[in-house]
Parts: C-alpha cells; structure tokens; sequence
C-alpha cells in the first residue's frame, strides 16, 4: 500500500519568556544595577533578531538580562561588576560586546551562521573540526531539522544523507508499528536476525536500539553525525562495519527560564490509484472464459452445480455489486506530535527538560501507536574547568495492530461478492469458500504490544592543564517489551477444530535488556603558531578505553480455549498450548583501548591515526581480541597560495583506509553452553545438551574501508558539498557451514564469506536566493552502491536450493551466488522470452554438454572437461531463437568432502566461458546438491527446482528439456515439456526409453546435436494468429515447413478460397484461414483483413530471421507470364504491374488483388514486386499467386547449419 499523498501543518510557537520576567525588566532598579539597553539586529538585513538572548553576570555568576522584543529592542538592571553581555540566538553566532563605563544602550548586529552546518563533527568521544577531518561524514543540524517536513528522525537522516537508504516495505505499507530496514552503503554481513545491517546508533555517548531512535522526537535534537569511513569510525571498533549514527541531544543553556512549544499535525491518505483490479463483470467473464464452472454442457452434476454458481454472480452482477473491497479497512490517518521544552539556570548549573507526546492512526483500521517521552539534561560546572552532565529520559510506547487480516486479503477478494447480506448482517463466507475478513474485523480480536525504555547518563570532564582534559561518563540502559496476541473462538481461522478447549488463543510475550557502559578518555592538545598567526600546527592526541556488559532475556508462551469472544484475558483459557514455553537469555561483555594522533601543519596537511584492540565475551579463547585501525590524510588546498582571493572558500581532499569490524552474531557460537532438555530425564537427574555446536577459533568480521573524499565550497559556502567515492571489503563474514547429522547438529558458524560494497556519493547545498525577507536553499543528494558476494559458504549454496524448492509466496526466494548482489532477484529475464508463448529450452550438463567420466561420473578438474561433439554449434544455433536457455544438472553431493566445491567450480566456469566466447550464454542455472539415495524433491525428475517455472507464465508445452538420460525425459514429462533424448546409439536410446517408461515424453532421439538444434529451429515456424474487428473475424494458423499438412479455408468468397490454396500448395507451407466479415457490404474488409492477417504471421514465424534465404524471385510463369520478386530484409516496399479488364473473377473483385499483396507487404515488413500479363484472367490471377508462393518458399527456407542473421547490419 502505497500512500503518497501528506498534508502536513506545522504549528510552532516562538520562545517566550514567563511574565515575571517581563515585570523584572521593567521594574525599578536594585542596587549595585545600572539601566541598560538597546536593539539586537541581523547584520545582513538591518531585521530585528526578535528573541534573541541578551545576558550579563554579576560577581556570583548569577544570570541578569531579557529578551528582544517584536520591536528589537531589549532593556534590563545589569549588574554594576559585569564587563561584557553576551547575546546568543539560534541560526546566529553568539556575540560578546565589552561594557564600556558610562554607556547605557548598545546596537548589536549578529550575523548569520550559515557556515556553523557541518563545522564541528561530533563522533562521540571527541568533537572534530570539519576543516581538518579526513573522515567521510554528513553533519545535520538543528536549525536544518526545523525547516523539514518529515515524519520521524530515520527520514530525516534518509532526506539529507547520500548513502543512507531506506528500504520501501510494500507488505506492510503504512504500518506505524513497522520499523523499517535501512543500510548505510550497502550491506556488509550474512549474519541472520533483525537489522543486521543497521547503522551503529549512538545519543548523547551511549549506544540505543534503533527503536528508540525511530520513536525520538526530533525538537531534541541538536545534530546528527553520520559516520561512514574507517577514519570517522574507528573508535567503535567491531560496531563499525555498517556506519555510525551520531546524535546529540540540545544542551542546556544558561539564563532566565525559556518555554518552546513545538506542534506537527499530519494527514495520511491512502493512495489506490495503482491498483487496476477487474471489476465484477469483468472478473466473472475471466473466471468463466478459465473453465471455472466448466463447459457448460451439463454432462454431470459437478457441471451443473457450477453453472448454478455462475449465474447466480452473473445475477449480482446485472443487480450492480460490484464490491471495492480493497477499501473497506482503510481510513485516513492522521498524525500529531506535540513537544514541550523548559530550559534555564544559572552559569553554573542549567538545565533542560523536555517532553514529547506522538499519536499515530495508521490507515488500516485497528492500527494505531501513541509514544510518550521525558528528557532531562541537567549539568553544572564550568566546562572551561570542571563540568558534570546527566542526562536521563524515559519513553513508552503503546501500539495496536490488525488482527484481521492483511491489505493483501482484501486485494485478493472477488468484487461480485458482498460484504453484508440484504439483512445487514456480515456475509460470513464469500465465493470459493473465503472467509469474509469483515468478520474477523466485526471480532474481540486485538494485537497489542507496549514498550518502553530508561536511559541514564552520567558525564564528568575536568580541564586538568590548558591543553589537556579527561572526560568519563557511565550509562545505563534498560528496556522492555510486552506483547499480547488474542484470537476469538468465533474466528473463522478455529472453523476445523472441534474441541471448545482448543477455539480461541493467548500468545503472550515479554523481554527485557540491561546495557552497562563506561567510557574513559584522556585528550591532550598542543598548538603552534606561526608567520604571524597566518598558519598554524596542530597536535591531537586521544588515549582511553571503554567497558560494556549487556544482558536480555525473554519469555513467551500460547494459551488455547476462550469460552466467549468477550473474554479478553489469558487468565480465561482453559490450558496450554501443545507446545512447552519459550524464552531465551543472552548475556556478552565487551572491552576496548583506543587511542588517536591528529597532526595538522601550516592548517594545510594533516594526518589522522587511529588504534583499537578490542575483546568480547562472544569468542573463544583463540580469538577474544581483535586489533582495528585506520590512517586518514587531507589537503585544505584552499589554504594555498594560488587559491588565495578566489571564489573558493572550502577545498579540501581526503583520503582514509582502515579496518572496522562487527561481532553481530547471538552468544554461545563461540562459547560452550549448555541447556536443559526434560527428554533426558535418567536415574532421578536431567540431563543437558549444548546449545550449539561451539567453534573456538571463530574470529571477529573485518571490513576493510577505503575512501576518497573532496569537500567544496564556493562564495563564502553559499554553494558546498562533497563527493566521496568508497571500496569496502567484508572479509571472515560468520557463516553457517553443513555438519554431518550424526553429530548432533546441521550446521555450525565459521569465518568463510566475503562481501564487497563501492560506489560513489555527492552531496550539494546551495543558498540561491537570499534577500531581506527572502531565503531559498536547496539541496541534491545522490548515491549510487554497488554490492558483491565475492565468497559464501557451501552451507548457503545448499541452502539456495531448499529457499527455492520451499517457496510458497509469489515473492522471489531468498538466493545467494558469488558474484552476485545479496539483494539480487533471481528472477528470468524478460530479453529472450517470446512475448508470444514464453518458451523454454532446458539442457542437462554431464553427457549432454560435456563428457561424463565413466567411473566416478564427476567433471572435477580442468582435465576431465570435453564438449560433446556439435554441443557448442548446436547451442550457438539455439541461441538465436526465441528461447530462454536454462542449465539443470545433478551434482551429486556438491559441497560435502565427497565432491568438493572448490574442484567443482573450476571446470564448470571454464566450461561456462568457452561457451560464453562462443555466444552462448544461459539465462539461469539450476544445480541440485544431493545425492540420490536422499530422494529429494529438487533432484531430477521432480520438479523441486524448477518452482519458478511453474507458475503458469511460462509455456512449457512449446519449451523443451534436452538430456542423455530417461530421467531427462521423465522431468520433460512432469514439466509438461517436449522431451529431447541425446542418444548416439538411436536403437539403444530409445530402447532405455521405453524400459523407463519415458517413450511417450521423448519427441525425438538426436544422434547429435547437429539434429537437436534443427528439430528446435523448425519447430519455431509455427504461429496461430486471431483478428477481430467491427467488420471481420479472422483465424488463421501457419506453418512455414508445412508439417500440418493441408488446412480449411473458408473466407465466403470462392475464388480467394482458391487462391489462397495456391499459397499453401505452391509455397509449400501449412494454411489454414476461417475468415467471416461483412461480405452483404462487399469483400474489401475481408480480403484486406486476411493479407494483414497472413503478413504479420509470416513475419512472426520468421522470428529472427536468423538463417533463412531471405529472399526469393519467380521469372516468367505459366502462359500469363506472372513475376513475383520477395526480400524479408524489414523494410516495407511494394510495386504492383497488373492489369486486369474484368471487374471480378468470380465474387473476387480484380481491384482487391492488388490491395490484397499490398496488406500483406505492409504486415509482412517486406519488399514484394508482382507483375504479370496475359490474356486469360483467371490464369493470371492464378499465376500471381503461384508465383508469390515459390518466391516465398525460396525466401523462407532454411539453409542447412546457417545460424547468422542474413545482413551485413546483423538485424532485420
């Protein structure tokens, strides 16, 4: 469900101050004050910057001071020992204006900060200019944030950062309680479960779950950091590998109380326009026209009770139901946020408290989400010296969802069906048996689900020496989720239960997560300067280390028998489900040492190191620490001479490399544990199994980044960006590989895949109009990634083959195949299907393609790989058809120790390359792994592997299976194909054939392939061709080798008959025309009709054209001299020298003759030249035909192993 359409009205209130506060200013003067003021204007427009800050301190550091008024004035009691008032406003630079003894009123001009976008980088340890970064990082700031439309802080990042990408999800559509899946340049791990690939997220120094990022309100916001390079990530360590997402929340400021309200209201409306469904009468006709309700001969009663079926729909239809179920769940959402912030304090202490309230009612009805959050920043201290923060929030969301069935179960409900009787009362059973979702809807039904989550954040940083700090902070983390599912006993979902005890259902659910963190880091920083304060060297150096333990658990289990459709609580079942309660626990720790070195000389160059040794609780003994690193350099060429005075104010080159890692897996892979089992209950004990199979020298996920990187700016910044290009590689991806069953487990993880992201990113913002009330920014983001497997395990390969045989949704399976993306859709190729009957070639490999050792039956090396003889002429023949071609072959035990993959591949892609040099390329490949004895539904003859090919858009009666083996032509026979049997011996293949029972599939036994590719090519010439229009009805069927023998032709007009005949016997082809027009008008539209007919039928059974004569000629014939001239070469030419004295031979009129060839030539693409003279009319009319007909058999004939198109261009 698609929903386009947002009419968004945003409510905001400017900040204002309490009305105390308005009385002090105005108040008489206290001691030790003297009266001030004056106005605060913008430097660029004169305009008055209304609301701005004015704050002045006296000796205890208390704030005094007030607000710019509408009219840009300010005034207030400063305090006689104060030197200087400071001015702040957002979207300004704060200014500082030195007290001048005796003066009273002061003009302050603050000028814009545009530039402020994107200056500083916060990476979460410590803040980074963006002047000397060499990271690759989008910074978003807060007075961005405020000038966007958008609809939670994920679409913010989406709208503004190139790179980061959010997947559509049509099953789900406007689902509020959906949290969608996004990457950050692309996906980098096979590791399974819920956003493996999500970007690290990071508020205020502390790691939080995308959910509660998803849930956030932005007016917390201050800015956003996304990090994408090793350079900007490297403190993270093994988190890195998919991105890092800084955010930091608003800091507290200092002064008298402040209150900004914030209100967004948003209207949802559901778009329908791209479903083009059939209506009632239409849908019906369908149906009907499929053999629905039969053929209506009422030989038995299953026919009869169909018709019955039919007519009385037909009834509803002529009555007018005709149903638009797809909108009966629907509504227009609706959407409001409203925000509250109060901020203030003193110099020393301040602090910021918010809230925040979010409605949803999604557009399905019975979906809904409210989401209610407290912050509280409170900090004190100088941060010159020393400074402590805590930030602390709470948030708890309440969510319903539909339990009554999905958008698609509508889409899929036939619209001559109504959803209410004539009574009013719900029709509870809908044709074929459907249940009515309107009655699950009309249910006590309900799915609920309530979160919530608590944040605390302790910070302290203290200035030790001028140069040198430490910071620390401590977080703590928790969050839970609770989840309640209840279905009614009157469900239509419990119509085949028939125990009261077992109608009705409880799935009750709860989780819980503990995060501890603490982070310590030491920043020491030494400055040079130098030519006079025109360049400067800088030294940065970070050192310290952080700590982390999570743990969660969950619990779940499913009640059955609810009495009443009213008793809405588990407490009311009558027992347990068959199945034991569920739940899991998981705990993991984590340690790190970190340091960074920063070097900037002459504010030119400057090189950036950076050093982690990281260890986790997740691995074994062999691998618990694992080093990452990474090396960034920069040029400001900006800074250089020959770009002094210039346009350019920002050019800055960067390059960075580095490893980042990612340990995403759950616990215990690495780890022994051990879990309980009452199955093995013994001599009073019980017993406990591991709970997987335990890989010691499992090893950390490494991803090696690279990226280059130009960041531009132009005209003082009014137009900047960046464009960065990015090769990321993936290796040691954890991955499960087969086990043999015997062992206890199927699988086990191991370090075996790789995976490679590149691409490039650009990012553009432009100021193009900035006048005195007026202000237009734009902005461009683009990116484009492309995504790699380079290497996966055997487990997966396998695992391919079982996506695909166990596919029920008419969505692709899931397929991965090296070289390939890991969202890559397996799907066929529309170039190369006949539009017409979607016709199919399927070629076995071993025997048919190339030779099968007789012992061991197993191509396993480059010397044991020979082509059949003729395989690769006779395929590059095939290649030039209508036809997809499609590989099958069983490899027997691909994967296992028996038939490794690695002496596999090498001869099965040289021999794909040999044929691929010789133009022969397969649109798909089906290999099935397993042995025989394992009777798989995916080995040859099923059809397991075939599934995509079954749906019934493919015509399999046209496509064919070429084999050396019976089996081959049983599959031919389950597929519904043609059978081709590759047999040298002709006597013993078909002897074979016969003892397997697959004679009666076999349409031929090819001694070679020579006689393989003929078969197929002559069997292309063949079209069925029906015109209708006001004035006739046309059916014709032709066949260009004449293997149908003759055909009827009846037209209604007796001598065309005739002629017509000619065509088929002279021409030597297979004709049959049924013609029936408005011959009581005259026969114009019939014979016009049937040379338009015949010309686009022989255009279509030339195909290609590839191999055929192309053109033909006839001299003198027969007594009347006739001429027929043919070149099938596309272009459309046509010469008529004929004259004829009557007006009609027989009921043809003479005139329609011409007309007649000049149809067909224009139908046909060719050129055609008839001349003809001589005294008989009939026999010249005869003798024209005849001759078109030996012209066209000599223009379509095939010549012998000739596969080229005949141009020199290549097409026709």
């Amino acid at each position: 469900m698609s929903l386009r359409p947002h009419i968004t009205f945003l409510t905001r209130l400017a900040t204002f101050l309490p009305l105390f506060a308005t009385i002090a200013a105005f108040g008489q003067q206290s001691a030790g004050t003297f009266r001030i003021a004056g106005s605060v204007t913008d430097y660029a427009t004169g305009e008055p910057v209304v609301g701005a800050n004015v704050v002045a301190y006296d000796a205890g550091g208390r704030p005094h001071g007030a607000a710019v008024g509408a009219d840009g004035r300010f005034a207030f009691n400063c305090p006689t020992k104060a030197a200087t008032l400071r001015v702040s406003m957002l979207g300004y630079r704060n200014e500082t204006v030195k007290l001048v003894p005796g003066r009273t009123d002061y003009d302050i001009r603050l000028r814009e900060a545009p530039s402020d976008v994107g200056e500083v980088v916060v990476t979460g340890f410590v803040d980074k200019k963006r002047e000397s970064y060499t990271g690759a990082t989008h910074v978003i700031q807060r007075q961005e944030i405020e000038n966007m439309v958008h609809t939670n802080v994920l679409n913010i990042i989406q709208l503004q950062t190139p790179g980061f990408e959010i997947f559509d999800d049509i099953a789900n559509g406007s689902d509020p309680n959906k949290i969608p899946d996004m990457v950050l340049r692309g996906r980098s791990s096979f590791i399974e479960g819920d956003q493996t690939n999500v970007p690290l997220f990071i508020l205020d120094g502390t790691e939080v779950d995308i959910s509660y990022v998803f849930d956030m309100p932005s007016d917390d916001i201050e800015s956003i950091s996304v990090l994408k390079d090793a350079s900007a990530t490297s403190f993270y360590g093994s988190k890195a590998a998919n991105g890092v997402v800084v955010i930091t929340t608003r800091p507290t400021q200092a002064g008298r109380l402040q209150v900004n309200y914030s209100g967004n209201f948003q209207v949802s409306i559901p778009d329908l326009s791209d479903y083009r469904l059939l209506n009632a009468r239409e849908k019906l006709e369908y149906e009907r026209q499929a053999g629905v309700y039969g053929d209506f001969t009422g030989s038995n009663n299953t026919d009869v009770t169909n018709q019955k079926s039919y007519y009385e729909k037909l009834d509803r239809v002529n009555a007018g139901v005709n149903t638009d179920w797809k909108r009966m769940a629907l509504r227009t959402g609706f959407n409001h946020i409203h925000n509250l912030m109060l901020s203030g304090g003193s110099q020393d202490f301040r602090y910021n408290v918010s809230g925040s309230y979010n409605s949803t009612t999604g557009v399905m009805d019975e979906s809904d989400k409210q989401t209610a959050s407290l912050r509280i920043n409170l900090t004190y201290g100088d941060m010159n010296k020393l400074f402590f923060q805590n930030i602390a929030s709470l948030t708890q969301s309440d969510s319903n969802d539909v339990p009554y069935g999905s958008f698609s179960d509508y889409v899929s409900l036939n619209p001559y069906d109504r959803p209410y009787n004539d009574d009013g009362s719900l029709n509870s059973v809908l044709s074929f048996n459907t249940a009515n979702p309107l009655y699950e809807k009309s249910l006590s039904s309900y799915i609920r689900n309530t979160s919530g989550s608590f944040i605390d954040t302790f910070r302290v940083r203290w200035n030790i020496l001028k140069g040198l700090r430490v910071e620390a902070s401590l977080s703590y983390t928790q969050t839970k989720s609770e989840g309640e599912t209840f279905y009614s006993p009157l469900s239509q979902q419990f119509n085949n239960t028939i125990d009261a005890n077992k109608k009705g259902s409880f799935d009750v659910s709860n989780g819980t997560t503990h995060n501890l963190s603490g982070n310590a880091f030491a920043v020491y920083n030494k400055a040079w300067n130098r030519r006079g304060g025109d360049a400067s060297d800088l030294l940065s150096l970070t050192a310290g280390f952080n700590i982390e333990s999570t743990r969660s658990e969950s619990h779940s289990f499913s009640a059955l028998g609810i009495l009443s459709d009213k008793l809405e609580h588990p407490s009311m079942a009558t027992g347990y489900a068959e199945s034991r309660p569920g739940g899991s626990e998981d705990r993991s720790r984590m340690l790190g040492f970190y340091v960074n070195a920063n070097y900037i000389w002459h504010n030119r160059y400057f090189v950036d190191l950076s050093f982690r040794y990281e260890g986790s609780s997740k691995f074994g003994a062999d691998n618990k620490y694992a080093p990452f690193g990474s090396l960034g350099l920069g040029w400001n060429l900006h800074k250089e001479r020959f770009l002094k005075g210039s346009a350019v104010s920002l050019l800055k080159l960067r390059m960075s490399m580095g490893y980042v890692g990612n340990a995403g897996f759950s616990p215990y892979q690495a780890q022994l544990a051990y879990q309980y089992s009452s199955s093995l209950q013994y001599n009073g004990g019980i017993g406990a199994v591991p709970v997987s199979m335990v890989n010691p020298r499992l090893k950390w996920e490494r991803s090696l980044k690279r990226n280059l990187g130009l960041d531009f700016g132009l005209w003082r910044d009014r137009l900047n960006g960046s464009v960065d290009v990015y090769y990321d590689t993936t290796n040691d991806l954890v991955m499960d590989i087969s086990k043999p069953a015997h062992i206890g487990f199927t699988s086990a993880k191991e370090n075996l895949g790789k995976i490679r992201n590149s691409g490039i990113e650009l990012s553009l913002r432009g100021n193009v109009l900035q006048r005195k009330h007026t202000n237009l920014n734009l902005f461009l983001n683009l990116s484009h990634n492309r995504n790699r497997i380079v290497e996966i395990s055997d487990y997966l390969k396998n695992k391919n083959a079982e996506n695909e045989a166990n596919a029920t949704s008419s969505l692709p399976a899931a397929f991965y195949e090296e070289g390939e993306s890991m969202t890559a859709l397996k799907v066929m190729r529309s170039a190369g299907i006949n539009p017409a009957n979607g016709k199919e070639v399927f070629i076995d490999r071993d025997g048919t393609l190339i030779v099968e050792p007789p012992v061991d039956r197993q191509v396993d090396s480059l010397e044991k790989l020979r082509f059949v003889p003729g395989a690769i002429s006779g395929l590059r023949a095939l290649s030039g058809l209508d036809f997809e071609l499609v590989l099958a072959t069983n490899q027997d035990g691909l994967g296992t120790p028996s038939f490794p993959e690695a002496t596999f591949r090498p001869a099965h892609e040289r021999m794909l390359a040999t044929l691929e040099g010789e133009g022969v390329r397969f649109d798909d490949q089906l290999i099935d792994r397993t042995f025989e004895a394992d009777d798989a539904p995916t080995r040859k003859p099923r059809t397991g592997m075939f599934g995509r090919y079954l749906d019934g858009s493919y015509d399999l009666a046209a496509s064919y299976v070429v084999g050396d083996r019976p089996t081959d032509m049983l599959l031919a026979r389950n597929l519904g194909a043609r059978g081709i049997l590759l047999a040298p011996d002709e006597e013993a293949g078909r002897r074979a054939l016969r003892e397997a029972g697959a004679d009666a599939a076999c349409a031929l036994v090819a001694p070679s392939w020579e006689w393989i590719a003929e078969f197929i090519r002559r069997g292309e010439r063949s079209v069925t061709l029906t015109r209708r229009t006001a004035e006739t009805q046309i059916s014709l069927t032709l066949d260009l080798d004449g293997r149908s023998g003759a055909g009827r032709i009846a037209t209604g007009i007796g001598f065309f008959d005739h002629m017509l005949a000619q065509i088929a016997h002279h021409g030597g082809v297979a004709l049959s025309v049924e013609a029936t027009g408005d011959l009581w008008v005259d026969e114009h539209h019939t014979v016009e009709d049937v040379g338009i007919v015949l010309g686009e039928a022989v255009d279509r059974a030339l195909g290609s054209k590839a191999g055929i004569a192309r053109y033909g000629f006839v001299l003198p014939m027969d007594d009347c001299r006739a001429m027929a001239l043919i070149d099938f070469g596309g272009r459309i030419g046509f010469e008529w020298e004929a004259e004829f004295r009557r007006e009609c031979i027989g009921e043809l009129p003479t005139e329609m003759l011409r007309h007649f060839f000049h149809s067909f030539a224009c139908a046909a693409r060719c050129n055609l030249h008839v001349a003809a003279r001589g005294d008989n009319e009939h026999h010249k009319a005869e003798a024209i035909f005849k001759a078109f007909a030996r012209a066209l058999r000599m223009a379509v004939a095939r010549i012998p192993f000739a596969y080229d198109i005949p141009s020199s261009k290549g097409v026709l």
